[in-house]
């Protein structure tokens, strides 16, 4: 007897790959706009040179975070994936036993 799915497995083992390429990306991009915003504050002074430290430094800690989040959030869907996964192969164990045994 086989189970139907309710979630597609290989479906979302693509948009996760999709995520993490996405979470790459964007961690190649947040490492070029701080280095050039470093470079900027070594090279250019100013009077709003604290002002634009601060900017830099905010950004940084704002861009870290998401990062992180991001993170946690692939490795939640790959998780409740494989738990979905390992799930639907118990319930389909059970049912072939049940139906092994009434037969």
């Amino acid at each position: 007897m086989k189970m139907d799915n309710f979630l597609n497995v290989d479906e979302m083992n693509v948009a996760i790959d999709n995520l993490e390429i996405y979470r790459n990306d964007e961690s190649l991009n947040f490492d070029d706009i701080k280095n050039t915003l470093t470079n900027i504050n070594h090279y250019y002074k100013t009077d709003n040179t604290k002002q634009f430290i601060d900017l830099d430094q905010e950004f940084i800690t704002k861009m870290n975070t998401i990062i992180k989040l991001h993170d946690m959030n692939i490795t939640t869907l790959k998780k409740t994936v494989q738990t979905y996964v390992e799930t639907a192969k118990k319930v389909s164990e059970s049912f072939s036993n049940i139906g092994d045994n009434n037969g």
